[in-house]
């Protein structure tokens, strides 16, 4: 294969998660980007079935229109295009499945609990689930008006510092690694999506905290896995579409039309990682996972319309 066709395109998969990489960027959940509304909407294009199925619509109609003359080549790209975005994706939930890598948003709530004993932060949250399983709290404002907000912000600070001053330094990775064994090991969906509610009602109360549980609340819901990132190959495997497509169309109209795809693309990346759902290298990885299957089955696509022409040859030397 020319270089152009797939090292070029690998190259340019290579820029979003790279910068991140050598720039040092870790996400932290004390920090929100202030595009946040923009990053959600962007990210979206790209998340599971309706919105990922319309998308992929929409890029597969713009490389059928350029090539709506010759009906085989649609139809073989129509094939190459599917197989190459439903196969990157069982290749994702195979890895995600295989790897377990939990994701940023739970190490960054288990290093904030690494000070507090695991055992007994776990019995109150089991007590407050059986209690109110959808919405877990360790504690209840007065119903007869004689507590206010301030009283309650108050008592969770003060339990927070009490049990940190107990806490022995020596255990706190394995703390961090116990949270992450419950989280993980011991709950399922549901349970999970509780237990951040239980750790938000703990420790991130008050008015001033809205935009962070609102964030953590997206993150909870998503799938528990990190690496690789569904999203990250669901747009690099159009990236890398458009691209090998543009050096065969040679038209410039294409290539306005593939740096859009690109921007597009790199948007979608630099969401997951800004928004706390990915880290640098689960971008990384989906990339070059994408690229490289996206550029082996290239041929797949010749094959297909080869044998299209072949046939259609054959139906005519017979007539």
């Amino acid at each position: 294969m020319k270089f152009r066709y797939f090292y070029f395109p690998l190259l340019v998969l290579l820029v979003v998660p790279i910068v991140f990489i050598l720039t040092g960027y870790t996400w932290d959940l004390n920090q929100l980007t202030s595009h946040s509304s923009l990053w959600n909407l962007v990210t979206v294009t790209a998340d599971s079935i309706f919105p990922a199925l319309l998308t992929s619509i929409i890029l597969l109609g713009i490389i059928l229109y350029f090539y709506r003359a010759n009906i085989k080549l649609c139809l073989a790209i129509a094939i190459y295009c599917f197989g190459a975005v439903v196969s990157t994706q069982i290749i994702k939930e195979v890895a995600k499945s295989t790897f377990e890598e939990p994701r940023p948003f739970m190490y960054q709530v288990a290093y904030r609990l690494q000070e507090i004993d695991a055992d007994k932060f776990i019995k109150e949250f089991e007590q407050a689930y059986a209690a109110n399983p959808s919405n877990p709290s360790p504690y209840q404002a007065n119903v007869d008006g004689d507590g206010s907000l301030d009283d309650l912000i108050a008592q969770v600070q003060q339990n927070q510092d009490a049990t940190s001053e107990l806490a022995d330094d020596d255990q706190a990775p394995k703390r961090v690694q116990d949270y992450l064994d419950y989280y993980y090991d011991k709950l399922n969906p549901q349970q999970r999506i509780a237990f951040i509610k239980f750790y938000q009602n703990s420790y991130m109360q008050g008015v001033q905290e809205q935009s962070r549980r609102a964030a953590l609340d997206r993150l909870a819901a998503e799938s528990p896995y990190s690496f690789p990132s569904g999203h990250s190959i669901f747009a690099a495997t159009w990236m890398m579409i458009f691209m090998m497509m543009a050096f065969m169309a040679r038209k410039l109209s294409f290539w306005l039309v593939t740096a859009g795809v690109v921007v597009w693309g790199s948007a979608v990346e630099i969401s997951r990682v800004i928004l706390g759902y990915h880290y640098a290298h689960d971008v990384l990885a989906s990339n070059i996972i994408a690229a490289c299957f996206v550029g082996a089955t290239y041929w797949i696509m010749l094959y297909i319309y080869r044998f299209l022409n072949r046939g259609a040859q054959e139906t005519q030397e017979q007539e």
